[in-house]
């Protein structure tokens, strides 16, 4: 009896193969899988660009895809807190609440791109520049995947019942008979390709840079994008509370651009420290613009869309910080650095 009962449980809790196929998921995947070949493009013409040895486009996409695809699975599984079983999640055939982590993806595509530099005679940090710059080809083409998903609601924002939203363009609307809900999907392709597009700009015009600068910029850039747009969803794809968990793996990119960057500009300690006591609160303060927006009767009742400004100036200014440490300057424009 309990046999039947527990295969009565699988058979509802999980997407199996056969069920993907009238849901899409395959044309995701295709999106997903042109997303990865634009990547590898990319890369070889950054590799032979900055005339890496040979071998090193091949090298690093097979390690890179591989530890991406294993540690996004992996991330799925262990952070999806959706009451199933960690093995249960971790079926290639399972997508349900999505199946799996674009920020475990990129973890592990930049170890499999810093292990491919290792074995390529200590080229780590240039290889982690190139594939900071083909990385978010692969990205925009996996957000836009996003509109063939398994649950109907995935990558839209929570309902705008604001007056300003009718005033938004209408591509990045999609309406019912209750609200006007954000495209969140086609935000966040958007500003994937505009950062593919400074990445590739800033590693081909800046020949004289330190390996690792590009790096830092799209720590910067993707992560302080990320974590504004993250809070936008109103899916329930890796949440914790009122968070998404890839709002709080995307806050960490921010913060670790800025620290690598005073790192790199000579900063002293006591500097440094100061720097984490701000980022701290910054990160802080983050945690309660999104418990506003979640639960404003526990904080502050106050406009949404301000809440919103308030949220993408905190962002603004976390990469206003890292880009000053990044060339070596002063935090204040017209004081020189010392």
């Amino acid at each position: 009896m309990y046999l039947w009962e527990e295969a009565d449980y699988i058979a509802l809790e999980y997407q199996t193969i056969e069920d993907t196929l009238s849901h899409g998921i395959y044309t995701y995947g295709l999106f997903a899988a042109l997303g990865a070949a634009v990547m590898m493009l990319v890369m070889y013409a950054l590799m032979e660009a900055k005339k890496m040895p040979k071998g090193a486009t091949a090298l690093t996409g097979v390690l890179s895809i591989f530890f991406g695809a294993v540690c996004s699975k992996l991330f799925f599984a262990l952070f999806n807190l959706d009451g199933l079983s960690i093995l249960g999640k971790l079926r290639p055939d399972m997508f349900s609440g999505g199946g799996h982590s674009m920020m475990g993806a990129l973890l592990g595509g930049f170890a499999g791109a810093a292990l491919s530099g290792l074995l390529l005679k200590k080229q780590s940090l240039r290889c982690m520049d190139i594939f900071a710059c083909a990385v978010p080809a692969f990205i925009l083409f996996a957000r836009l995947g996003e509109q063939f998903d398994l649950d109907g609601a995935f990558g839209i924002s929570r309902p705008l019942n604001h007056p300003a939203s009718v005033h938004w363009p209408a591509f990045l609307l999609q309406q019912d008979d209750y609200a006007n809900y954000l495209l969140v999907y086609k935000l966040e392709a958007i500003a994937a390709a505009l950062i593919l597009i400074v990445l590739i700009l800033d590693l081909l015009l800046h020949k004289n840079a330190k390996p690792g600068n590009t790096f830092i910029l799209f720590l910067l850039l993707f992560g302080g994008s990320q974590a504004l747009l993250e809070s936008l969803r109103q899916d329930k794809h890796m949440t914790l509370s009122f968070v998404h968990l890839q709002q709080i793996m995307a806050i960490p990119m921010v913060i670790g651009g800025v620290m690598m960057a005073a790192r790199r500009a000579g900063k002293d300690k006591r500097f440094l420290w100061k720097l984490a006591g701000g980022l701290a609160l910054a990160t802080l303060l983050g945690i309660l613009l999104e418990l506003a927006i979640y639960r404003p009767d526990m904080v502050i009742e106050m406009d949404i869309y301000l809440i919103y400004i308030i949220f993408a100036l905190l962002m603004a200014v976390l990469v206003y910080l890292g880009l000053r440490l990044r060339k070596g300057g002063s935090l204040i424009p017209w004081k020189k650095p010392k």
